[in-house]
């Protein structure tokens, strides 16, 4: 997951590689635990900085003041590898599971976060791109 990926997402800050782009409120670290302490200081507060990798080395010693005052949020996201995708599907596959989704096209997209923060969907939004 790089930064093409994360930030049309509205992550506007993006650690990638060690190379910090831009401050603001979400933030995904994508390659080493080591700069977690670095983007803890760097967001603004309320904000979150997202550990997304599979495996990743022990996080430094912290200082609350610096690194979690005024709510800052560390928190780690799920993420698999492509075996575990693949695993998913086979017994999505058994089951079976019958998604349900509502499509908007990309314009269409305020309403749809609209209806989510409503409640007013069942089950997933899906964005539709026209090529």
């Amino acid at each position: 997951m790089g930064i093409p990926f994360t930030l049309p997402m509205g992550f506007l800050f993006t650690v990638t590689m060690g190379i910090l782009l831009t401050i603001a409120l979400a933030i995904q670290l994508t390659i080493s635990s080591g700069l977690v302490l670095d983007a803890l200081s760097a967001v603004e507060p309320g904000g979150t900085v997202a550990l997304a990798g599979i495996t990743m080395t022990a996080i430094p010693q912290m200082d609350y003041v610096k690194h979690l005052y005024k709510e800052r949020i560390l928190r780690s996201v799920a993420n698999a590898t492509r075996r575990d995708g693949e695993e998913l599907l086979a017994v999505a596959a058994e089951i079976p599971i019958r998604p349900t989704t509502e499509t908007f096209r990309l314009e269409e997209a305020n309403q749809a976060l609209l209806k989510l923060k409503q409640g007013r969907i069942n089950g997933a939004a899906v964005l539709v791109i026209d090529k």
